[in-house]
């Protein structure tokens, strides 16, 4: 007759879940090779392992005309994108392959195109208005102090 396992002693054949198996990574101890998001390893860390995309280095981040270049290459890449998608929609009533997008899609995709241009030709034109206010500030006060002759 066979003999029943005894609970109270290790099977040889079964892993021992009380010990740790040196074959499989361990739970509770942080994998050396892998980043722990809770714990950067460094100051420099980021805050979290995601980071937005920007076009600018770490350094013209904060440079609000280094922004307003890279606003406007995302809207030109943007409204790029919508003209193509409504050309080739358009292009392909004509024939016998179904277009990309409707006819309502393809005017919602240009009247985007037209929202957003307008916004970039809006802050390009405020950013005008703003530097215009302060070199005329600077000239009035520069004409005040410097009396010519």
């Amino acid at each position: 007759m066979p003999t029943q396992p005894n609970p109270t002693q290790p099977n040889p054949t079964q892993p021992n879940p009380t010990q740790p198996n040196p074959t499989q990574p361990n739970p509770t101890q942080p994998n050396p090779t892998q980043p722990n998001p809770t714990q950067p390893t460094s100051s420099t860390a980021p805050e979290a392992l995601h980071q937005a995309f920007s076009w600018l280095p770490l350094h013209l981040r904060a440079d609000p005309h280094a922004q307003f270049i890279a606003m406007t290459t995302d809207v030109c890449l943007g409204i790029q994108t919508c003209v193509d998608l409504a050309y080739f929609s358009t292009m392909d009533r004509g024939s016998d392959t179904t277009p990309m997008l409707d006819i309502a899609d393809t005017d919602r995709l240009l009247r985007l195109v037209s929202m957003s241009s307008q916004m970039l030709a809006n802050d390009a034109e405020s950013r005008i208005d703003q530097r215009k206010h302060r070199s005329d500030k600077i000239r009035s006060v520069t004409d005040t102090t410097d009396p010519q002759p």
